[in-house]
């Protein structure tokens, strides 16, 4: 029987400020436990406030490492770079001392770009990686990081890191972690703003029949909330 996933609502100045202070937790308890902290963002509006509170958090920054959960073939210059958007958002910020790892869109060869990415997280997290913290946003589609329906990358567990070649969405080019790697976060957050996604993050919730990502997502982590703004 599938156990229905609760989901929390608020204004989304207010969800923006619960997510803040749930990453700050986390990285006070992960650092007690492990000495590290390793959080994994998303691109796009679900970081833009919730991102700009937790720069500005007195976290144990210099023992905090960043992440993405997917990245477009692009440059960090590029403004369609989720990393480098949040780069260039919390420079002067406090969270500019943490150790950051992005994905090298850019790269002529994702695939091994892909490798490499992997070969980096087994560094950072050795050869069972967990992800203490994982704030995901969640497309209309019911799409995760660059994780989209109907695709079989959603099924492969045999990587970290994966390549879509042709995305629904420009640029067609992308990285991303899987979702199993995502999914075994000790901490998942999908923060699903905006009116059009509420039936998506409805039935991720409490479909148990549901196939999209999200509800993919939501049926196989251990610890995962969803947040809707009203």
């Amino acid at each position: 029987m599938t156990i229905p996933v609760p989901i929390e609502r608020g204004t989304r100045a207010s969800l923006e400020a619960k997510i803040a202070d749930r990453a700050a937790r986390a990285a006070f308890a992960a650092v007690e436990a492990r000495g590290r902290f390793v959080m994994c963002l998303a691109g796009g509006s679900v970081a833009e406030g919730a991102l700009d509170l937790i720069a500005g958090a007195p976290l144990p920054w210099p023992q905090v490492d960043v992440l993405w959960a997917d990245e477009r073939a692009v440059s960090l210059a590029s403004a369609d770079s989720n990393a480098g958007q949040a780069m260039r958002r919390w420079a002067g910020t406090p969270m500019a001392s943490a150790s950051v790892h992005p994905m090298a869109g850019d790269a002529p060869d994702l695939a091994a770009a892909a490798r490499d990415y992997e070969r980096q997280l087994i560094e950072l997290l050795g050869d069972a990686p967990v992800i203490d913290f994982a704030l995901l946003g969640v497309g209309d589609d019911g799409h995760i990081a660059s994780l989209f329906p109907g695709r079989d990358s959603i099924d492969d567990s045999s990587r970290l890191v994966l390549v879509e070649a042709d995305s629904p969405k420009p640029p067609l080019r992308r990285l991303t972690l899987s979702l199993p790697f995502l999914a075994g976060s000790r901490e998942v957050i999908v923060a699903a703003f905006g009116a059009a996604k509420e039936l998506i993050v409805v039935a991720a919730a409490s479909d148990a029949d549901a196939t999209t990502p999200i509800a993919r997502l939501v049926r196989s982590a251990s610890n995962v909330t969803m947040m809707r703004d009203e």
